[in-house]
């Protein structure tokens, strides 16, 4: 018996740059149909007397239909299309891999339109002293021998204006490394200014992971960046010998959205991986991302993914390594789209990730610094665990608003930062960003069965890793 209500079944079919895909949701599996196809699986019930409509008996021909109708028939039967799950999910409370983000500081020497920092006293620097703290808590409540640990330093200022800082801790983690085994080292992203040509040698031969934040040219970067010194920026980073595992992460926004020349601008400096994310602004303030360009963007993302495309098929493997390998926003889809593992959260903060500050306080993540009602403890008393928990059961199949998302296993939901900023509550997405990300997963559909079907060399490559 096959199922007989469109409305509870788990698919989705789209038609992109003129070519027309069905989406299985549930498994991830995605198939490029015809316009039989499309209408048929948008407009009848596959029950055991399936009933076709006579404006697509007169569009199609009989034996097309029939076809279509079979094949459609053998999707039901081998469990591609099928009725919407919602299973629940075992999180690992320990897992592989850890995020400590503290926030060394929130002073810093540029002034971003869109920072979401506040008070930008030395006040709220971080001593050393609660930074180990920090460290010694988080290891001995969720640290698992096989564990990597990253302490990222990005929280809500520039990390190098506390390079003292940054030295003495690496040195704390060295001793943890030696003494006790522990896969330990440090990560953050600067906006460059201070990032000499010294600085950056002492940072490479310390084994400590930094990247830049930048916005493209010269004239976008001014515009956000208030002070930046663009050129001094761009000669710390050329200037740089070793470039091994160094990326540049950029913001996009409601006015600066030309995703090309922005991936350009970043990739002629050199560095491993790029990472292109979007702006977490109110939907009223200044080059938002809302509904008045939201268009004009995913018309940019079209460029872009042909773009990457004609890269490709010139042999250029490694401009879409830059961005697949990295955090870009694009470049996740395009990743978890090659994976049968299902993306059940927008990230995982709270569970393998958690934030400290000055005072010791447990965060969700840095951009909750402002938020009070929201600290998940201190490193004193510890994590409150109903609040964790709660963090904990936030997965896109216990959202009520991303539940029954055809999209929800490779978005994974809004991000806790954005909707608490924007709604003062965890999980509830902004519609113009759920457009946005639905776009940009059809457009990997379309990027990935368009490489395999004209570069299937490079496409075979590229799905290996």
């Amino acid at each position: 018996m096959l199922l007989n209500s469109v409305e509870l079944l788990d698919y989705i079919v789209f038609t992109i740059f003129e070519k027309s895909f069905l989406y299985c949701a549930n498994i991830k599996e995605s198939y490029p149909i015809s316009d039989c196809s499309q209408e048929l699986l948008k407009n009848v019930n596959f029950s055991e007397a399936t009933e076709i409509p006579g404006y697509i008996k007169e569009r199609f021909s009989e034996k097309e239909i029939a076809e279509k109708v079979n094949s459609i028939h053998r999707l039901y039967q081998m469990g591609k299309i099928s009725r919407r799950k919602n299973a629940k999910h075992f999180i690992n409370l320990k897992p592989d891999t850890i995020t400590i983000k503290l926030i060394p500081t929130r002073r810093c020497n540029l002034s971003c339109s869109y920072c979401f920092s506040k008070n930008k006293s030395a006040e709220w620097d971080m001593s050393i002293e609660t930074a180990k703290a920090a460290i010694d808590y988080f290891l001995s409540e969720f640290y698992s021998p096989s564990a990597k640990v990253t302490v990222d330093l990005s929280g809500a200022g520039e990390p190098l204006m506390r390079l003292d800082f940054i030295i003495a801790l690496n040195e704390y983690l060295l001793q943890l490394k030696t003494e006790r085994g522990i896969n330990i080292f440090i990560q953050f992203a600067s906006n460059g200014m201070l990032l000499t040509p010294e600085t950056s040698r002492l940072l490479k031969e310390s084994m400590i992971m930094f990247g830049v934040s930048l916005d493209g040219d010269e004239a976008v970067s001014a515009k956000a960046r208030k002070g930046i010194k663009y050129e001094l920026v761009v000669n710390n980073i050329k200037s740089m010998t070793d470039k091994r595992f160094f990326g540049i992460a950029s913001t996009f926004s409601g006015i600066n959205h030309d995703i090309i020349s922005i991936f350009e601008n970043l990739y002629q400096l050199e560095p491993e991986v790029v990472s292109i994310k979007p702006v977490r602004s109110l939907p009223d303030e200044d080059g938002a991302i809302n509904s008045s360009n939201v268009e004009g963007i995913k018309l940019s993302y079209n460029d872009f993914c042909e773009w990457l495309l004609k890269k490709l098929a010139d042999g250029k493997e490694q401009v879409f390594r830059a961005i697949v390998n990295g955090d870009d926003f694009f470049g996740k889809f395009l990743r978890n789209l090659q994976s049968p593992a299902k993306t059940i959260k927008p990230c995982y903060a709270g569970v393998d990730s958690i934030s400290v500050d000055a005072e010791g306080n447990i965060l969700i993540c840095p951009a909750f610094i402002n938020h009070e009602n929201t600290f998940l403890g201190n490193i004193r008393d510890g994590v409150d665990k109903n609040k964790l928990e709660s963090l904990i059961n936030f997965y896109t199949d216990n959202i009520e608003y991303c539940k029954d998302c055809w999209a929800r296993y490779t978005c994974g939901g809004e991000c806790f930062a954005v909707s608490y900023n924007n709604f003062n509550e965890y999980t509830k997405p902004d519609q113009v960003m759920c457009e946005l990300k639905k776009h940009l997963i059809q457009l990997s559909i379309f990027f990935w069965h368009t490489l395999a079907n004209e570069q299937p060399l490079m496409y075979k490559r590229l799905k290996g890793g």
